[in-house]
């Protein structure tokens, strides 16, 4: 019995411990978003004060498996990211002849009302005609009621 105790409480620690996947449904709608964006041009530094902190209304949907952004404003529309991407924050590596361009997204269900997506982008130069960089972009959105 003790067993089956212990045995019933792992699993529901395990199935607790998991991070929720995000969902088409749960993107799509209205939000206050919260954007930081920082930038360095020593890879190796970590990055400090934000250059930039903006505060947008955004409405996101989907088209397909596609994740269009929308300001509120201006109604601009703007490509994201694929839904299979949002839950798989492994790198993606591009080459080109001057530069390897490294991008890292993960995007994390805070709860029902709030998602953080980080954003970083890697710029290793191959020439000297440009130089290294870095940005990130920490969004952090909540839903409008």
């Amino acid at each position: 019995m003790r067993k089956l105790m212990l045995l019933g409480l792992f699993g529901f620690l395990q199935a607790g411990c998991s991070e929720e996947k995000i969902t088409k449904d749960f993107l799509n709608g209205e939000w206050i978003c919260n954007q930081k964006v920082f930038k360095k041009s020593d890879l190796e530094a970590n990055y400090e004060e934000p250059i930039k902190t903006e505060r947008q209304k955004r409405i996101f949907k989907f088209d397909g498996d596609d994740l269009y952004s929308y300001s509120s404003k201006t109604g601009e529309k703007e490509y994201l990211i694929k839904i299979d991407a949002i839950n798989d924050d492994s790198p993606q590596v591009e080459n080109t002849e001057d530069e390897k361009i490294t991008t890292i997204s993960k995007f994390k269900k805070d709860n029902s009302e709030q998602w953080t997506w980080i954003h970083e982008v890697i710029h290793f130069s191959k020439t000297l005609d440009l130089s290294d960089s870095k940005e990130k972009y920490e969004t952090v959105c909540t839903r409008i009621k």
